[in-house]
């Protein structure tokens, strides 16, 4: 009697099983979003404290009130992103969506 296995070749790899190609490529990716993630929130952070800083007129200009952390993160992508949006006059509502095209991925970059 011939054994099943023997027939059928050497085992197969487990369905779920990553080739080292794709682990690497994961925690290549992984690490890119980690990054990406601290350094938006230690910017907010930064714009965060500085915003109470001046609010409560530790340093000059006085601000009427703290900055949120909405304008904070707002502040920090534009700045990563080196975007711009002309920011020394009062910019229209609809900021937090003006944020997703300077952070979307592109084909052909």
């Amino acid at each position: 009697m011939i054994h099943r296995a023997s027939r059928l070749g050497p085992p197969s790899p487990l369905p779920n099983a990553a080739t080292p190609a794709q682990r690497l490529l994961r925690s290549r990716l992984w690490t890119s979003l980690r990054a990406v993630v601290l350094l938006l929130f230690f910017g907010s952070s930064g714009y965060f404290l500085l915003g109470h800083l001046h609010a409560t007129g530790a340093l000059e200009p006085r601000l009427a009130e703290p900055w949120s952390p909405l304008d904070c993160l707002y502040v920090t992508a534009i700045t990563v992103s080196t975007t711009g949006y002309g920011e020394v006059f009062p910019s229209p509502p609809g900021r937090p969506w003006r944020i997703s095209p300077s952070t979307a991925p592109t084909p052909w970059a």
